[in-house]
């Protein structure tokens, strides 16, 4: 995760930019509002072949300029539906890094196929984490555990895995104590219904778990 303030600011601010104000992030739902045309591999596989082939070269999502003048879209990505929700969602997530970095003069794919674009690759790797799972969000919910992290952002738990590592790499108990920047403030702002929900129902639940102790 290199170039963390850097990469905060983009994710920070697309979070703000299109309102979001609780986790998990739902990659499907940005696609649609940002009007990008999303194909499944099905329907984009040449005919007689299988979606197998796409997987093959481009991993379980892509994202690419749109040619298609019918349609006033910048981008068109497309998915695996083959492999689980978490998965897909994962690598949309991804293909939506690459455009907030700029990235999308040609094809990008989440395999990372094209040693060329390994620099971009990273790159998005990187903030694709910052977008799912702002930092300063979950250090407000006290969530640090991969468990905990795959469970409220909704990601593969090998993924949750590296920001638990990436928490603890960066010191996380003492990063929380460091003042908030302003655009953090406006982001904990933005989420703040939704981060007084998540601790009144983990208060809920202590107390129900408390009684039934008794």
């Amino acid at each position: 995760m290199t170039n963390s303030n850097y990469l905060k600011q983009i994710a920070y601010t697309m979070l703000l930019r299109e309102g979001i104000r609780y986790l998990p992030l739902n990659p499907v739902s940005l696609v649609r509002r940002k009007t990008y045309r999303l194909k499944s591999y099905h329907r984009i596989a040449p005919p007689n072949e299988s979606p197998e082939v796409i997987v093959e070269k481009y991993g379980n999502a892509f994202v690419a300029p749109s040619e298609d003048s019918k349609h006033d879209a910048p981008y068109i990505l497309g998915v695996n539906t083959s492999c689980s929700k978490l998965e897909r969602e994962w690598a949309l997530l991804h293909e939506l890094a690459h455009i907030e970095l700029g990235h999308v003069i040609d094809i990008m794919s989440y395999s990372g196929y094209d040693e060329a674009k390994n620099a971009m690759e990273n790159e998005a790797r990187a903030l694709v984490f910052f977008m799912a799972c702002p930092d300063v969000i979950l250090e407000h919910l006290n969530v640090m555990t991969a468990n905990e992290i795959s469970i409220i952002c909704n990601i593969p738990y090998k993924e949750a895995l590296k920001k638990a590592q990436y928490f603890k790499s960066v010191g996380y108990r003492l990063n929380s104590l460091k003042p908030e920047s302003p655009l953090e403030k406006r982001l904990v702002y933005m989420f703040r219904d939704y981060i007084e929900n998540y601790h009144s129902k983990k208060h809920m639940q202590w107390e129900i778990s408390t009684e039934l102790c008794f």
